[in-house]
């Protein structure tokens, strides 16, 4: 019974993308951020000796260390099949492809999660859309609106001082100065506003939105690099190749449509509404969209007295994570631990005292601090969402 259940689940869901060709060339440019992402990792760095451990994963050092073990193979099976499911779905081989996306999906997130530094935006996004591409019904309509929540929720975070000064920006970009300004603001009005006339029934609205939307991804690649925008050009495909008009009661009188929005509008909610400085200390994070929409500087470090007459003070320097997560107290947390081994390997004789200050770059009010006891011996806890406590 349970069986021939999930066998009309899915067999739904395959003839839902075979009897559209806008779907199925959507499942194109989705697998296609797979390979955008399948090359981004082989450019950067993402076999770690001691791992940062996402606060759900559970025997993450063990996790790590198979990882480490077969990372070549777990990575180039990741591109192989990313590029043969694109080639499925430019063939028509609908059910194939199908399958073969599943699979990448649940090895993007094996990949992902083995390591806290593999968290961000462009895989959140895309993550959300490969989610909703697979498993929930009425793809095409809910797809467009997902997007658009997107962008409203990122606009929505950059009403800071932060961003409309250009401080959370990596680098400078293209403008400077009363230019500049204007730019973040305009940016702020095309996320919020302007995104909404994706779902337009006039297709001028509609167009006027969607190459809006390019030429800020354009801009972004002077600012972020080439992956950022790579992933937006091919989520956005879907305005493209599905022009019938959007319908809302679709997608309202869906459950699981429904559902999705309401979680979705709820865990962009969460920082806002359960933490109190959610841009410096990362907490509640974990489900939210976490843009570049505010810049966190902080001091953090270690003190031990090797004696009774001397004090001695070793700074943490993570700054080569970036300004996302730099400072996020889940990697101040590990940082602990590992000090917190190595101390213990070497059968040091160390009581270790934890010190940590983070602050808003643009407005030194806005902080944080936190300041533990003896860390080794009473070693300080992390919730789901990032909180940090010491007994």
């Amino acid at each position: 019974m349970i069986g021939k259940y999930i066998k009309k689940f899915f067999l739904k869901h395959i003839a839902e993308i075979s009897g559209s060709n806008a779907l199925r060339w959507y499942g194109f440019f989705i697998s296609l951020t797979n390979v955008f992402s399948w090359i981004f990792w082989q450019q950067r760095t993402i076999v770690y000796a001691k791992p940062i451990c996402w606060t759900f994963v559970p025997y993450c050092n063990e996790y790590n260390s198979f990882f480490n073990a077969y990372a070549g193979y777990i990575i180039g099976l990741y591109g192989a099949i990313s590029v043969f499911t694109c080639l499925l779905f430019a063939f028509t081989q609908i059910k194939k492809a199908y399958w073969s996306l599943m699979i990448i999906f649940f090895l993007k997130l094996f990949i992902q999660f083995h390591d806290y530094r593999l968290m961000g935006n462009y895989h959140y996004m895309s993550n959300i859309i490969m989610l909703l591409f697979l498993f929930i019904e009425n793809k095409a309509h809910l797809i467009r609106l997902a997007i658009v929540g997107f962008y409203m929720g990122a606009g929505l975070i950059k009403f800071n001082t932060d961003w409309l000064s250009g401080q959370a920006f990596l680098s400078p970009g293209w403008g400077t100065g009363k230019l500049l300004e204007f730019l973040l603001a305009g940016a702020i009005l095309l996320e919020l506003f302007i995104s909404q006339m994706l779902l337009s029934s006039n297709r001028y609205l509609r167009s006027f939105s969607l190459f809006a939307f390019i030429f800020f991804h354009i801009y972004s690649f002077s600012v972020v690099g080439w992956f950022y925008p790579m992933i937006m050009f091919s989520l956005l495909s879907i305005y493209l190749l599905s022009t019938e008009n959007f319908d809302v009661k679709s997608v309202l009188n869906k459950p699981s449509n429904l559902a999705y929005v309401l979680i979705f509008l709820f865990a962009q909610l969460v920082p806002i509404l359960f933490f109190e400085k959610p841009s410096i200390t990362g907490q509640g994070r974990l489900v939210s969209l976490n843009m570049l929409d505010a810049k966190a500087v902080c001091v953090n470090y270690v003190s031990y007295s090797p004696n009774e007459k001397s004090l001695v003070f070793a700074a943490y320097d993570n700054s080569y994570l970036g300004i996302r997560i730099g400072c996020d107290p889940l990697v101040l947390v590990e940082n602990i631990k590992n000090d917190c081994t190595q101390i213990k390997e070497k059968n040091l004789n160390r009581k270790l005292d934890f010190h940590f200050y983070a602050r808003n770059i643009a407005y030194s009010s806005d902080s944080y601090e936190m300041n533990f006891k003896d860390v080794c011996n009473n070693p300080p806890r992390i919730s789901l969402m990032g909180v940090v406590s010491q007994n």
